[in-house]
């Protein structure tokens, strides 16, 4: 924990300073489900250039493995997403 608040200490973020918490070097296995328009959503607003770069390389890594399996839907879904925000 005294690694933690040195961060925050420091000006590291929240987000990257967890890193020195003691639990977080632990393996957890979880699983995602979700319909695709809420991946859509998810993916509309994380590749965003406003979005912390860390949460944008997840919504690539995302992207491309949902991409081969829905990529007419997903298309359409995260296009409409983006027109949305816009209006």
């Amino acid at each position: 924990m005294k690694k933690y608040e040195e961060a925050i200490a420091d000006g590291i973020c929240a987000e990257q300073a967890r890193l020195f918490l003691p639990s977080y070097w632990m393996y957890v296995r979880w699983y995602w489900t979700a319909s695709v328009q809420s991946v859509a959503h998810f993916l509309a607003q994380r590749l965003e250039h406003d979005a912390q770069q860390e949460i944008q390389d997840y919504a690539k890594a995302i992207l491309e493995l949902i991409r081969p399996i829905y990529p007419t839907s997903l298309e359409q879904l995260v296009s409409n997403e983006k027109e949305e925000t816009l209006n």
